[in-house]
């Protein structure tokens, strides 16, 4: 399962990621952990990310190519943005000020992108590696991190203009990917690896950590 809390929140939106014949993100409250929502969504629901006032989570639908936008005041489907067939979107960031949503599309190796005020896609792609999984948007907003799964590596993407400046290697089948609060380090989970992948930010040097059975 994927999970987001949305900032100041109590509740976490859950995905059933592994689920092909799931339509709904469930809600829990941390407190408890119990589920207290059940929301439909499109098919196959497999990233969420929330906005940064926690107002929003958007929910990227692998097999309906889609995102879903969900009002977390009312735990309602408020808009159904529409990406393009054959696209199975697997991976959600939103810029740090709320107004870009950026679509890792697995299927067409590129990156789509939201418009967060009217929930309109802008009409091109940025182009990605093969596989496009996670995709990470540093702090300032300065860069996109994408991690490429079947190519083992992280496309670094300039969104000022949209184009690729750098990228990384990682272990095997690289999926999820976080970024420090500072914007300093990138850690990469790589699922078929038993390692995190480091990535230092000021120095470009890649190191890697050792964990558990595939991390996802």
């Amino acid at each position: 399962d994927l999970k987001v809390r949305p900032p100041s929140a109590s509740l976490a939106y859950i995905t059933a990621s592994g689920n092909p014949a799931s339509e709904y993100v469930s809600v829990e409250d941390l407190a408890t952990h119990t589920q207290v929502e059940r929301i439909k969504v499109g098919s196959v629901p497999y990233a969420v990310a929330a906005s940064p006032d926690g107002l929003l989570v958007y929910v990227a639908n692998q097999a309906s190519n889609s995102v879903s936008v969900i009002n977390t005041g009312s735990n309602t489907v408020i808009a159904t943005i529409l990406l393009g067939n054959g696209t199975s979107p697997s991976g959600l960031a939103v810029s740090p000020d709320g107004s870009y949503v950026y679509v890792s599309n697995r299927s067409t190796n590129n990156i789509s992108v939201i418009n967060a005020l009217n929930n309109t896609v802008l009409p091109f792609r940025i182009p990605a590696d093969n596989g496009p999984e996670g995709i990470a948007v540093s702090p300032d907003g300065s860069r996109i991190y994408v991690v490429n799964q079947n190519r083992g590596s992280v496309s670094v993407i300039e969104p000022e203009s949209n184009r690729l400046v750098s990228s990384f290697n990682t272990g095997r089948t690289p999926e999820g990917i976080v970024i420090s609060p500072d914007g300093g380090m990138v850690y990469v989970s790589n699922y078929n690896n038993a390692s995190v992948t480091v990535f230092n930010t000021r120095t470009n040097a890649v190191s890697a950590i050792g964990v558990g059975t595939n991390p996802a």
